[in-house]
Parts: C-alpha cells; structure tokens; sequence
C-alpha cells in the first residue's frame, strides 16, 4: 500500500491519497477495507457525507465492475470502504482519498493534520478478503511525516549544577508555538548571560544537520546562579530564557542530580512519535538525561507485541540511542491493567526486557507480573495511582519489584486528595498517602505521560508534565537504576528545580535509626519563586517556611519520640503552580 504525499505540516488543510492493490485472493462481496485514521491527536475525523466539511473521505476502485460502499458512522476515526457488489481482483486497486477536493469538490472537505509533528505517521488499514467481518492488518501500515514550518520560540535548557570554569552543555532549540521542533529552521543564535555582562555572548549557528536542536558546551567561569538567554540574530522568535544554573567551586560530591522522565508514549500504541523521535527530543530539546518510551502492552492499533515488531523496533532504538556518560535510556513498556491500575516496568538489561500483558492469562493481575519477572533486573512503577483514568489498588504490592511511585504527572497530583493540582476523578484510596499509612516505603518521581511528541515538556493545551530529578554517582544505567531503587530521587509537577533533603547525612529515600536525633534540612533551588517549604511527618504537613526567591534552605528538628515506620518527606511550592517532592526519609 502506498500513500502520497510523503510529507504533511503540523495543524494545514491535507489531502491523503492511498492506494491499497489487492493480494493474491483478491476481495470477496461483502469484504473490504477500513481505514483507522489517527486518532493521536486532531486529526479531522473522516467522513462521506459532505464534500464540504473536512477529512472528506472517497474511494474509487480500478475494477469497474465492482460497487464500493462507505460506511463512516463507526467510532474512533474508523472509516469502512465495503465491496458492495463484484470482486476484486489480484491487482486490482482502491484508491482511499482523505480529504478529497478533486472533480470541483470544495476546499472545504480537505483533511485537517495533526498538532504534533513526528516522523512515520500512519492511518492504520485492515482488510476483511473475504467478507466474515474479521479484518486483518495489512502487512506494511503506510507511513509519512507530520512537520513543522513555522518557528516561534527559542528554548534553552541546562545543567542545574556545575563547577567554576566546567564545560557544560546547553540544549538549545527552535520551537513552534505547540512546542514541535521546527527541523528547517536555518539561523544564528545569540547567547548572553542575564545579570553578568562580562560574560562574553556567544554565537551558534543552527543548520539542516541540526534538525532545529543543538547542544553547545560553555564554560561558566563565577561562581553564583546564572541564567541564560537565546535569541536569534534576525529577532523573528521568541527568546529563551534557561533554568537557573547554579555555578559552585569544584567539590567531592558522591552523587549528582540528573532529570529524567520514564513514562513516554509515542506512536507504537496511543501517541505521537517514533522512539527515535522521542529520545532525540528528550536528548536534545528537553535535554533530559534519563528518559525510557513505555509503548502501552495492547492499547493501540495493535499489541506492542504485534505483527509489526513495534516491541523489538523500541527496545533496538533504546538501545541505539543509548550513551553512558551523557544520555541513558531503558527498555520499557506500560503493564495497562484496567483493574488494579496502570504501572510502567524499567528493564536494566535488554537481554531480560520482554513484555508481559495484561492481556496474558499468567500476568493478567500485578501478582502474575511480579512472579514472570523474578530473576530479572526490572522496577514496576504505580502510573497516576490516585485516579483518572484508573486507580492502584494498593493492598496489592511487592517491595522486591516496587521502590517508588509516581506522585504527579500531566494527568495531575496523586500525594493527598486536597491538594491543589489533584488528579482528575481522585479516588482516596489510591493516594500516594494511603501506600505511606500501609507502610509502604516507596520513594516519590515525577513522569510526563506525554503522547504528544515532547517527553520533559509536554504542550501548551494541557497540565504540565512531572518529572524525575535523579541523584546518582555516575550517568549510566546501573548508577541511574541503583538510584531508583535506593529512593534516592524526587518528583517535579511543572518546574525544573534542584531539591536536596537530608537528616543527619542520610539522603531522602533512607532510613534512620529510632535513636538518631533527627534534625532534617532542605535545601531549593527552584525555576520561579518558593512560596512556601513544608515539612510532613506520616502524610500530614507538620511545619512551613515561607520563601519568596529562587533559593532556600531550612532546618526542622522533630523532637518527637521517633518510631518504627514513621516517614517525613518535604514539599515545595512554586508561585508559578509547581511543586516539588523528596522522597521520604524512614525510621527504622
């Protein structure tokens, strides 16, 4: 099957032509072929009623014995072209236009193409030879790329700590105004430090090889907080403003802060993307450094484990894209069980990374899932447990396969129901604070749950994505799964900030001794002014300090007699709606 043009913009009026040439047993009266068109994300649904509205669909065969019929009132963008009357025959062609405006139809009726770029894009097609109404997909789904043309932004994003006089690597991109990269943009960028003019500016050029994002490495020279600003010579874009970077003298530290997402879907179930568009986006716009693509196990066209090799296409781009030292992926996917609540599973190792549906008779509850993945380097993670679209039941449980949790992402906030930034249809008993009253030690991240294209960013239309901030010896996976898995990491809800917190040198995620005085501090560094620190103590906010800058750093001492299992965690809220998250720190 083939499909012209090859290259559609982002959001423009569109016409489709695909051209479907009948196998070897032909079509039988009564079979035919329907066409999903994407349902991932605008895309005009088809119709046939009237050339005048968009996403006007038509199809004319070769054959002209043959009667073709179209039934357009079926849900989720499915269209069905029918054989009414004849058969085709071996060779003989069906020409499926979406968004027809041929033999003088109006322009109206042409299609209307998706917000979000992305490279193979694909209306999935199905085709029932011989009319028993079981359609199969056909072999080679059609592909083609959704662009951006028009830039309107410049992004910049950076380190959030580094050495006096260390190189370090600034990701810079141009933007449309839904957040695409705009791959032809061709251009100069200017650099500047805001509040220090001895910084020389710095010029980088954007070209064709960049497909619109860069990373340029520079070197800050004093010590103190530094934001950058991009903008472009010609002063057609707007210009980017950078996170804070905080610049320090070089020290011994054990761990360093890296950002991360691991809950990304792209176009091998219900998003936007391939995997390599994903990564490339977080790599170099999001500028990310840990990110994992968790395809849906069967929520899509198709099982992830499909005909058309959509598991084995991930887990190989996982690997290609792969670079220790600056950019770490793991192969992953999202376990969608629809009666115990959504979890994403991280592999370590590529050679252990497998699916395991929920679909499947022995991993059809999370207990199943637990004891197929035995023996291997794998992590579960409980995916928006307080609410929409589905709760975790959190009396199932494993410790062994589940160190953390995911308390916010662009679906909203699960810690507590009367937080401000709630998820959508919140349900009590599947708050991260019910998992804390059962005891359940499990450290706090935050994920995007993007399907749209831009893991760390998301898009302007919906609520900001969550994200990971990561503390770990070294960027690697076995550093970056070790981590996870000691809880030593925190949750971002739109911002990209720099949290630390500790008691008495025992990081967020550990566990003290019930006789250790416990004297716990924070310390913020945050992308908007702090509005308010709050310490809570067993799931109940207990102390708050009030901020109004980038930085803060306070000190609690809970003089209460300490026992088993108590946990005390910090939360951080930003004038500009964000918030912020340590992971616990436990009494034995």
């Amino acid at each position: 099957m083939t499909v012209e043009p090859k290259v559609v913009g982002v959001r423009e009026p569109v016409t489709l032509r695909f051209t479907y040439t009948a196998g070897e047993e032909g079509i039988a009266e009564g079979g035919g072929v329907m066409c999903f068109v994407s349902r991932f994300w605008y895309w005009a649904p088809p119709q046939a009623r009237s050339s005048s509205r968009p996403g006007y669909f038509t199809a004319v065969c070769s054959n002209p014995g043959v009667i073709l019929a179209i039934d357009d009132r079926l849900p989720n963008n499915l269209i069905a072209i029918r054989v009414e009357s004849g058969r085709l025959d071996p060779g003989d062609e069906i020409v499926l236009t979406y968004g027809d405006t041929s033999g003088g139809r109006f322009e109206g009726g042409r299609g209307l193409s998706d917000r979000f770029a992305e490279h193979r894009e694909r209306f999935f097609f199905r085709v029932d030879g011989d009319g028993d109404q079981f359609a199969t997909p056909i072999a080679e789904q059609p592909t083609f790329d959704v662009v951006a043309t028009e830039g309107v932004q410049i992004h910049c994003v950076g380190p959030s700590r580094a050495s006096e006089g260390e190189e370090v690597e600034l990701g810079i991109s141009v933007l449309d105004a839904a957040l695409n990269r705009v791959e032809t943009f061709e251009g100069e960028v200017i650099l500047r430090a805001l509040d220090n003019p001895s910084w020389p500016e710095r010029r980088v050029q954007l070209g064709p090889e960049h497909r619109g994002a860069r990373r340029v490495s520079l070197a800050l020279d004093q010590a103190g907080v530094w934001l950058l600003e991009a903008s472009d010579l010609a002063g057609s874009l707007r210009r980017g403003v950078s996170n804070p970077i905080l610049v320090a003298p070089a020290a011994e530290e054990r761990y360093r802060l890296f950002f991360g997402d691991l809950q990304i879907h792209g176009n091998l179930s219900d998003g936007t993307g391939t995997p390599e568009d994903l990564y490339t986006y977080a790599r170099d716009v999001a500028r990310l450094d840990v990110a994992a693509v968790t395809e849906h196990d069967a929520w899509g066209y198709e099982p992830l484990k499909g005909p058309s090799g959509g598991w084995e296409q991930s887990k190989s781009v996982t690997e290609e894209l792969y670079e220790p030292g600056r950019f770490v992926t793991f192969p992953a996917y999202e376990y969608t069980n629809w009666t115990t609540g959504h979890r994403h599973v991280l592999f370590l190792h590529p050679g252990e990374a497998d699916v395991f549906s929920w679909r499947d008779e022995e991993t059809k509850t999370p207990e199943g899932l637990w004891e197929r993945l035995k023996g291997r380097q794998a992590i579960t993670i409980p995916h928006y447990p307080g609410g929409g679209p589905i709760p975790i039941f959190w009396p199932v449980h494993d410790s062994g396969f589940e160190p953390v949790v995911e308390i916010a992402s662009i679906h909203g906030v699960s810690e507590r129901m009367d937080h401000p930034a709630v998820i959508h249809q919140p349900v009590a008993s599947g708050m991260v604070v019910e998992a804390l009253r059962r005891g359940y030690r499990l450290g706090f991240l935050g994920s995007g749950d993007t399907h749209d294209g831009h893991p760390g960013m998301g898009n302007p239309a919906q609520p900001p994505p969550g994200l990971a901030g990561i503390w770990a010896e070294e960027l690697t996976r076995q550093s970056i799964f070790e981590a996870i898995r000691a809880r030593r990491v925190y949750a971002t809800f739109g911002s990209r900030s720099v949290l630390r917190f500790h008691c008495g040198g025992v990081p967020m995620g550990g566990e003290l001794d019930a006789g250790q005085p416990r004297e716990f501090e924070a310390l913020v560094l945050a992308d908007a002014p702090i509005r308010k620190i709050e310490m809570v103590k067993n799931g109940e906010p207990i102390e708050a300090f009030e901020s109004d800058g980038l930085f803060a750093a306070v000190t609690w001492k809970d003089d209460a007699e300490g026992k088993s299992g108590d946990s005390v965690y910090v939360r951080v809220a930003l004038e500009s709606g964000g918030w912020i998250w340590s992971s616990p720190i436990w009494v034995k």
